[in-house]
């Protein structure tokens, strides 16, 4: 934020004055009850009344302009028999006049269209006040812009298309590991339940004229996972399918299943200095009261973060003590534009984390896209690393490995945050930050979009508190305020 900006937020009880994203529209429901944030200007909006569950398929209406996309991610939700793509529209307008008839779940929505765009669309629809959970799928160029923008406008998820050189296995293959879990996610959390399809529409392979951008024409074949040993993603009846489960209740999925990053020498000798086993299974006991100042806020979040964020450091005030570093599961290039959202809504300084930043009072570093954040103290000094190291929990970047470092850099000082999403990243680093004396706080399930992570915590024992979305920020101030010295 600019240092005059900053100066009138910090004078308005350290929120930015008329903070927010012009053209945000907050959700509004019928019946709906307080509890959740929706847009950009971070104000109090309702979250529709937990719906009863239903168990059917999930309807899904895909916008795209282009017929290569459109056919592409029909042919690939269809291979899900849980999933079925009720229609297709070319543009915002078409798929706006189509809603009210095929009433659709989940609409999987491109941003650069003729007519009327995604993000258009998106605010139209939350002007009409539909709750139908909308994924926006663009392109890396778009995802710096526009798909921000449609998250502001009321949008629930992101994915970035695939690369133009991407065949169409490969292409197919991001759709189903991506794309079908976030779908799962976002119907749970409107009570259905998936059931199939009585007659599954599994359709051969699109013909798609070679050369197309984006496109091979390539035959198809089934996706494999390479992450998971290269076995099919998907298959004919009696076939081997996704493990795709919605991540409510510490299911796996994309980005579900923990796969156990390295232990660093430098981890070890703190954690030995606690005196900490890395091998017991048992949660660690309770802190108690905490009289020791704070040294860093960490904050992790996935599914329905980017909003869940902008409530939380909308309440850090610019005195606050302590730096704050953030993972958002969130693909390159969009990572930028969710800093640039951030930083207007707080007087804290909010950026990208860059190689070799240093981390100090009054800076939130978020990470960028396809980089692990790894915190290292040399000196005095925190510093930022950034690195490209395997996946882990599926993901880069991970909220363990930040968690993991932070341990190793400033042991009983770290205080963290997991908030909302989908599988279990954040749950061994809030084993390791409980087990050396410091600080886990997790979203109530009731505001999450998906209670994977926080839930996951919660459910192994590792929560110090269980808040509601609206009260993390001012608890976190609170407690690190309550000690400094």
């Amino acid at each position: 934020m600019p240092a005059a900006d900053r100066a009138g937020a910090s004078s308005s009880g350290g929120r930015a004055a008329g903070g927010g994203t012009p053209g945000a529209v907050p959700r509004a429901y019928p019946g709906a009850v307080p509890g959740a944030y929706r847009g950009g200007d971070g104000r109090a909006a309702m979250r529709p009344p937990s719906p009863p569950s239903q168990t059917r398929p999930i309807r899904v209406l895909v916008v795209d302009d282009s017929v290569v996309i459109r056919r592409l991610v029909s042919e690939a939700l269809a291979v899900d028999r849980a999933i079925d793509v009720v229609g297709v529209a070319a543009n915002g307008r078409i798929a706006l006049s189509k809603v009210a008839d095929l009433q659709p779940d989940v609409i999987i929505l491109d941003i650069d269209m003729p007519e009327m765009n995604g993000v258009e669309l998106a605010r139209a629809l939350r002007a009409a006040h539909t709750d139908t959970s909308i994924i926006v799928f663009a392109t890396a160029s778009e995802g710096g812009d526009g798909s921000v923008e449609a998250l502001d406008a009321g949008a629930d998820e992101y994915v970035a298309k695939p690369a133009n050189s991407a065949s169409i296995v490969a292409s197919q293959q991001m759709v189903l590991a991506e794309i079908v879990p976030k779908i799962k996610a976002l119907a749970a959390r409107r009570g259905i339940l998936p059931g199939r399809r009585r007659h599954p529409d599994v359709r051969p392979a699109p013909s798609i004229t070679p050369g197309r951008p984006g496109i091979s024409g390539r035959p198809t074949a089934a996706p494999t996972h390479p992450e998971r040993g290269g076995a099919p993603a998907v298959g004919r009846a009696g076939g081997p399918g996704p493990n795709l489960t919605d991540g409510r209740r510490g299911g796996s999925g994309a980005a579900g299943t923990v796969t156990p990053g390295p232990v660093s020498p430098a981890l070890v000798e703190v954690l030995h200095q606690y005196g900490v086993d890395l091998t017991p299974q048992a949660a660690p006991p309770r802190a108690r009261p905490r009289t020791k100042a704070y040294s860093v806020l960490l904050i992790g979040a996935s599914t329905g973060g980017p909003d869940a964020l902008a409530a939380v450091v909308q309440c850090l005030p610019g005195n606050l003590p302590v730096p704050v570093l953030i993972v958002q599961h969130m693909p390159p290039r969009f990572t930028l534009q969710l800093a640039n959202r951030l930083d207007r809504l707080t007087p804290l300084e909010v950026s990208e984390a860059g190689q070799d930043d240093v981390v100090r009072r009054g800076r939130v570093l978020l990470a960028p896209g396809g980089m692990h954040l790894e915190l290292v103290r040399q000196r005095a000094s925190l510093i930022v690393r950034l690195t490209t190291a395997p996946k882990e929990n599926f993901c880069r970047p991970a909220v363990d490995v930040l968690f993991r470092t932070a341990v190793a850099a400033c042991g009983d000082g770290v205080i963290a945050a997991v908030l909302t999403g989908m599988g279990r990243d954040g749950e061994k680093g809030a084993r390791l930050i409980r087990s050396i004396g410091g600080t886990v706080i997790a979203q109530d399930e009731a505001t999450s979009v998906v209670w994977g992570m926080p839930g996951a915590v919660v459910q192994s024992g590792l929560a110090d508190d269980v808040v509601p979305l609206e009260r993390i920020g001012s608890d976190l101030t609170q407690r690190i305020m309550r000690v400094t010295h």
